[in-house]
């Protein structure tokens, strides 16, 4: 399975600096600006067996980790993510230009399971 990744916009003011927090959608129910459209319950599975596997990580290199989902969700406009930032060089960098506004997405890394149909 191929990997492949989307990207949504966030506001600098869901950053806590403080607590190292920030909250956000990471994928939405709507038409993205590839015109696909990720269905409700596409990270149900993800959500209920492996949240715990789940990093936060930079530029989608797994070797580059810089925090974890603290909460992830579906709701009725997307998927919900609250994250904190962890305490080295990478994640107070990964604050610093989320707090200038040159970070201002989140993004996810998805494959599609064999069998299941492609995006819409």
């Amino acid at each position: 399975m191929q990997v492949q990744y989307k990207s949504i916009q966030f506001k600098t003011e869901d950053l806590d600096k403080n607590s190292r927090k920030f909250a956000g959608y990471a994928s939405t129910w709507d038409k993205d600006q590839g015109g696909d459209i990720i269905t409700k319950g596409a990270f149900k599975k993800t959500i209920s067996e492996r949240s715990n596997q789940v990093k936060v990580l930079w530029q989608h290199d797994m070797s580059l980790p810089i925090g974890k989902p603290l909460s992830m969700a579906e709701d009725s406009k997307g998927l919900m993510v609250e994250a904190q930032l962890s305490d080295t060089q990478l994640g107070n960098d990964a604050i610093q230009l989320m707090k200038d506004g040159v970070i201002d997405r989140m993004s996810i890394g998805f494959s599609i399971p064999e069998g299941k149909s492609e995006l819409k």
